[in-house]
């Protein structure tokens, strides 16, 4: 995978969550991971809790 093809993947994974947040208003982990196992774009991984405090602080 090409790192632009890294690049746009990482951006598609933080629209999704900022999109499902946003369309939820108040969701807590749990459920958000929940979601996201559901779509594709999980890849059938969950979002590791480091990894989404990373994303929350970015």
């Amino acid at each position: 995978m090409a790192d632009n093809d890294k690049g746009q993947s990482l951006i598609t994974k933080y629209v999704w969550v900022i999109e499902t947040i946003y369309r939820k208003r108040k969701i807590s982990f749990k459920e958000l991971n929940e979601l996201w196992l559901r779509d594709n774009i999980s890849r059938g991984a969950e979002i590791p809790k480091r990894t989404f405090d990373n994303w929350r602080h970015t």
